[in-house]
């Protein structure tokens, strides 16, 4: 089945964050003019999927994660930030 990932966060000051979002289909721009180093890092508003066809395959995409998800109508969100 496939899925759309989309994150709650939408900025990535921690270099080993972006490197595991990159990993999935992620990427980021960066904006050095940005005085607060937490806002330089911004997620880019791209689609990004992923094809998991076992209950095997969606633990181990949580695991990979480091973080909890959250499935609803095929998008899964990756929960690494506050959401209201």
């Amino acid at each position: 089945m496939k899925f759309e990932l989309r994150t709650t966060g939408y900025f990535y000051p921690d270099e080993e964050d972006r490197i595991k979002l990159s990993k999935l289909g992620f990427s980021f721009s960066f904006f050095p003019e940005e005085k607060d180093e937490d806002f330089q890092w911004e997620i880019q508003d791209t689609d990004v999927f992923i094809e998991l066809n076992t209950l095997d395959e969606l633990l181990d995409f949580q695991k990979r994660c480091d973080n909890r998800i959250i499935i609803n109508n095929n998008v899964i969100q990756i929960y690494d930030d506050y959401m209201e």
